[in-house]
């Protein structure tokens, strides 16, 4: 088959060696320009959200904004729950006299028992999900595996799904209980655009497995977050064209929140960090205005269902082509199918759940 062509990073560049995509992803205009605030206190007053990977950067911020515009309750999913506690109280000095529910959970993403609990208190804790800003993630370099499967393909991409799809029947009960239409923001990142030519290396018909072959690919681990990040973006797009909005009343899209101060590539290596600090200190977003493309991904409606969001707008133009078209449709329906029988073994019965509701 040929392989779609798609400009790479230039191999002069070390910073482009090492993280696909960097150059064109730093080099960007709109990295200098402030970003809009999109969501509303009415969008927020008497709402339910969940932010997770919300002790720190993106989710923190995320989290106190919403508090800010007057949400009635905010679940800050945390894997470390001192460290979530921290997190609240700096968004109780933060915001003064405040009148929103902020609530700690303990969710890891490392382990499938985790966010299956979690969904389940979900459920029985909370009377409804106006949103969920599916932040958690890791940017792990050197070989590490949880639950049977590389780290990065474990938390980035199974366990995101999983939540997806376990909270996705109690969120669309509350769409039509409720007659709202509420949100599921999944994180991604343009890195996973220049992916392709890892992602591609990989068997098709057993993609995972391929993928946790640690012969192959310990090598070439500065390419596993963003290979997942692809690999997520698939997932999302294909639950989203199987859940149309206009019958399951929740809206599903995907944030770009650019390039950001955060501390998520804290496991590479030395160069890779000297690298990327000067690209922080160049362009680089502060996690709160990062976190505003999160917020608008909650503000996008029904427009965004299955889009690409990046700069507080809804982007799917920026979406390579070969991602629409060419191999990248075939790629998408592996990827999604094979996920979804992985979901089936780690719960019964989840993924037909959701598609069905």
């Amino acid at each position: 088959q040929r392989r779609p062509e798609v400009r790479s990073s230039s191999p002069s560049t070390p910073l482009s060696r090492l993280l696909p995509g960097a150059r064109t992803m730093f080099s960007l205009g709109s990295l200098f320009q402030g970003l809009p605030l999109k969501l509303t206190a009415e969008q927020c007053e008497g709402r339910t959200f969940i932010v997770t990977g919300a002790n720190s950067g993106l989710g923190l911020a995320c989290s106190q904004r919403l508090v800010q515009l007057g949400a009635a309750r905010v679940v800050m999913a945390v894997r470390n729950l001192e460290s979530g506690k921290a997190a609240k109280e700096s968004i109780d000095a933060a915001v003064a006299n405040h009148k929103s529910a902020i609530l700690v959970w303990h969710v890891d993403y490392a382990s499938h028992d985790s966010v299956k609990d979690f969904a389940k208190r979900v459920e029985s804790e909370l009377d409804r999900v106006d949103g969920l800003v599916a932040n958690a993630g890791v940017s792990m370099h050197h070989w590490q595996e949880v639950e049977g499967l590389e780290s990065n393909l474990t938390v980035n991409v199974v366990s995101n799904m999983l939540l997806l799809v376990l909270l996705l029947p109690f969120m669309e009960k509350c769409a039509k209980r409720l007659e709202v239409t509420p949100t599921v923001s999944v994180v991604g990142s343009m890195s996973g655009f220049y992916a392709h030519d890892a992602l591609f290396k990989a068997d098709m018909q057993d993609v995972f497995n391929d993928l946790n072959d640690q012969k192959k690919w310990e090598s070439a681990m500065v390419s596993r977050y963003s290979v997942s990040k692809l690999m997520l973006h698939f997932a999302t797009r294909e639950l989203a064209f199987r859940k149309p909005v206009d019958h399951s009343r929740v809206i599903i899209n995907v944030v770009n929140p650019g390039l950001c101060k955060t501390n998520l590539l804290r496991d590479a290596s030395a160069m890779l960090r000297f690298n990327l600090s000067i690209a922080k200190l160049i362009a680089g977003r502060s996690s709160e205005e990062g976190s505003r493309t999160l917020l608008h991904g909650l503000a996008a409606g029904e427009e965004s269902h299955g889009k690409y969001l990046s700069e507080c707008e809804i982007k799917e133009d920026s979406v390579p082509d070969w991602i629409r078209s060419g191999e990248g449709p075939t790629w998408q329906t592996a990827i999604w199918e094979q996920l979804a029988q992985r979901l089936e073994e780690i719960q019964p019965g989840c993924v037909t759940q959701a598609l069905s509701v």
